[in-house]
């Protein structure tokens, strides 16, 4: 287990080591796995969005329906970031840019989105600040920094109705109902929103919310909420957790050994789900688990190599469809 070695951080981003009786090794990055990752590069290059008008960055349904401003549409920008870091293509990460662009051009002066949802809205956030960071990771400065422009509207959003970080109101009601992958994503957003604003604070919340996220967990993996356990919603809502946990184990290697065990069964359940051979998040998902024992990370060998195989079946479909 990786809490076994002593872990160091260089003032270089990004660059953490783990130095312990063999030879130090760098903790690999997001970008570096996707980079240097077969079939992560082989989904990146699928995420190319060249296919669609260029448009003015509105994603999904925003686009027929920009006055709703739904920001759950617009994460997807964050993908595109990513593929396109991952393929070296500019456009792509351009395309991912524009999303966050047109959703804070047109966000109200309260700091809310249209008919965003308090969860869509953290969501939204965490993944604009996890961008920024996987962007200068990947040595696109420039690209970096013009989402960093964006900051004060992040921050006046922080302080709007319907920030999870500024009220309760979700908070009470999850409690009472588990919806624990939203759980999750809220935890990363505070993780990755207080690394950003460089705000301690939020990551001590980060971290409460993380651990009450994970001893909910039943030991067959689940992560429970409301929706039917053997639906495409209930695989795509595990694939979504997956993707949170693998970000912040990347992020940072304290994290990484505190969620290890519980990232391995929440692929062992998604591998059991039917649904994850045709939904792309599943796809995802069990490439980056593999994709974590490739670069090293501690992960089960038989849990990595059955995720590997069942991303590599979805890829071979999904190519065989198109012909």
């Amino acid at each position: 287990m990786i809490c076994s070695a002593t872990v160091s951080a260089s003032k270089a981003e990004g660059n953490t080591t783990i130095v312990g009786k063999s030879p130090s090794r760098s903790w690999p990055s997001e970008g570096k796995i996707w980079s240097t990752n077969p079939q992560l590069r082989q989904i990146a290059e699928r995420m190319n969005p060249l296919g669609r008008k260029a448009g003015d960055g509105a994603l999904g349904l925003n686009v027929k329906f920009p006055h709703k401003q739904l920001v759950t549409h617009q994460i997807e920008g964050f993908q595109f970031i990513r593929s396109g870091l991952a393929s070296k293509n500019g456009f792509v990460m351009d395309r991912g840019i524009m999303a966050f662009e047109w959703s804070f051009a047109k966000m109200k002066a309260d700091g809310t989105f249209g008919e965003s949802k308090t969860i869509e809205i953290t969501h939204f956030l965490g993944l604009f600040a996890r961008a920024v960071f996987l962007l200068r990771a990947g040595g696109q400065e420039e690209r970096a920094q013009r989402l960093e422009r964006l900051k004060p509207r992040l921050e006046l959003s922080l302080k709007s109705s319907r920030s999870l970080l500024g009220e309760r109101r979700w908070d009470q009601a999850e409690r009472g109902r588990w919806q624990t992958p939203q759980r999750l994503q809220a935890s990363a957003a505070a993780f990755w929103i207080g690394k950003f604003l460089a705000n301690p604070t939020l990551r001590q919340t980060a971290e409460t919310w993380l651990r009450e996220a994970l001893v909910r967990q039943r030991t067959d993996g689940w992560f429970p909420n409301s929706l039917p356990e053997t639906t495409a919603a209930a695989a795509r809502a595990q694939s979504e957790a997956i993707d949170v946990l693998i970000g912040l184990a990347l992020a940072d290697p304290s994290l990484g050994a505190l969620v290890r065990e519980p990232l391995g069964r929440a692929t062992q359940w998604l591998l059991r789900q039917k649904h994850h051979r045709t939904q792309k998040l599943s796809t995802v998902a069990l490439a980056q688990y593999s994709a974590l024992a490739d670069a090293g990370v501690p992960t089960p060998a038989d849990s990595a190599a059955q995720a590997k195989k069942a991303a590599r079946a979805a890829l071979l479909t999904s190519s065989k469809k198109r012909e």
